[in-house]
């Protein structure tokens, strides 16, 4: 009860009322949750889009590892990893709006087309 006042009264941080209760910070999580308690969210530096386009351009051309994308640009190395496998992947396989659309029939559904397809 303690350290749900302190975290409560904003005198503490979850991870610090744990450290200091000797209380697991996921059972304090999951009570302050129960309680209603707000928890204060980190603001994380934000990055700019122009810089991760900049930076994936500069891994792209291969003039820089995505390690050093990320340092030289300022970026969280997980973000920059993750958006370069996903422009990668999506060069790489064409989505649903670039294939040919199918066919129309006054009488069937878009499932139904495919099905029939399917049986030719």
């Amino acid at each position: 009860e303690r350290a749900l006042e302190a975290i409560r009264s904003g005198q503490t941080t979850v991870q610090r009322a744990a450290a200091d209760f000797g209380i697991p910070s996921g059972t304090l999580y999951g009570r302050c949750k129960r309680e209603g308690i707000e928890l204060s969210r980190s603001n994380p530096t934000p990055w700019s889009e122009d810089a991760m386009t900049e930076a994936l351009e500069a891994v792209r051309l291969g003039q820089m590892s995505i390690n050093q994308a990320a340092i030289h640009y300022n970026l969280p190395y997980s973000s920059l990893y993750g958006r370069f496998k996903r422009v990668k992947y999506e060069a790489d396989h064409p989505t649903e709006a670039e294939e040919p659309p199918l066919p129309s029939h006054p009488n069937l559904s878009a499932p139904q087309i495919m099905l029939v397809q399917y049986q030719h």
